[in-house]
């Protein structure tokens, strides 16, 4: 598996186990994504320039995660949670 191979990779150089874990499962779905989008469009971007737009997303989404407001939380008080 792509993923397992990825993980184990970031193992080897010193990462340790949930960073590892994280990074190659991001890694297969961010290249995923990217081809799914490449086969949807109708144009003649190649995918390496997908692929490279689409880890622009991802780092942009895991720097700056959106955040939902709950309806427990008062409207003065901002959200401190970063998953939904």
């Amino acid at each position: 598996m792509l993923s397992e191979a990825i993980r184990e990779t970031f193992l080897s150089r010193g990462a340790d186990e949930l960073t590892s874990t994280l990074a190659a499962q991001m890694a297969v779905t961010a290249f995923i994504a990217a081809v799914n989008r490449w086969l949807d469009l109708d144009s003649d971007q190649p995918l390496p320039n997908i692929v490279h737009d689409t880890l622009a997303a991802l780092r942009a989404v895991t720097a700056d995660p959106p955040r939902r407001r709950t309806t427990r939380q008062s409207a003065s008080r901002p959200s401190t949670r970063t998953c939904p």
